[in-house]
């Protein structure tokens, strides 16, 4: 079970709304006064989470596992995706150089966070 779906059956209960009344999920939120999406939610408290470890001393264990390399190689296969490549570097880097002043990190975090996330393509049958 998907986050996504989790969070608006949640809403839907709460909001004793039922599949059967064809309400979208955007209008349950809308109705709810709950805009964000719970994937939105997540991507802000991990852009939270990075700009407290940028403003770290760089002696400290979370600043040193984030930005630290290992020596050797991995195992033959697919190679894992680290936890700061599920981000665009451009933003990355952007967010580096605010980390230092919160309240523009703050507004970016925000703004970042509030972008849309890209819609499924259509089905082929037109659902």
């Amino acid at each position: 079970m998907s986050a996504t779906y989790l969070h608006s059956r949640c809403l839907r209960r709460i909001a004793r709304i039922t599949y059967t009344e064809h309400v979208t999920n955007e209008e349950v939120r809308r109705r709810l006064k709950s805009p964000d999406t719970i994937l939105n939610k997540i991507k802000r408290q991990q852009l939270r989470w990075l700009g407290h470890v940028k403003r770290m001393d760089h002696d400290r264990r979370p600043k040193i596992s984030l930005e630290g390399t290992i020596d050797g190689s991995r195992p033959r296969g697919r190679p894992s995706k680290r936890w700061i490549e599920n981000f665009d570097q451009k933003r990355i880097v952007e967010l580096t150089r605010t980390a230092h002043n919160r309240t523009t990190y703050r507004a970016l975090v925000n703004a970042l966070s509030k972008e849309v996330a890209p819609k499924r393509p259509a089905r082929m049958d037109g659902t």
